[in-house]
């Protein structure tokens, strides 16, 4: 059961990490065309990276507060929406 679980949560993260990658790039090559600033299209990724950091500050205090399950499918599923 367990490692049906852990298949499951593997694959999912897996899935989105890919669309992940593929939103950022996209979001990049837009930013380029729309600007067509170097330095403004280095911005998104720096903005991604400036988020990850304060999430993973924030993390502690929330997975303490709200079960593992529901912060992994809250937290996705709001990543997904935006």
């Amino acid at each position: 059961m367990f490692l049906r679980s852990f298949y499951f949560l593997w694959i999912g993260q897996a899935l989105s990490n890919l669309g992940d990658v593929l939103y950022v790039v996209a979001l990049v090559a837009v930013v380029f065309d729309v600007t067509g600033s170097a330095a403004g299209t280095a911005l998104v990724p720096f903005v991604f990276s400036g988020a990850e950091f304060i999430g993973g500050i924030l993390a502690p205090t929330v997975m303490d507060r709200w079960p593992l399950k529901k912060v992994l499918v809250s937290f996705q599923g709001t990543k997904t929406v935006i």
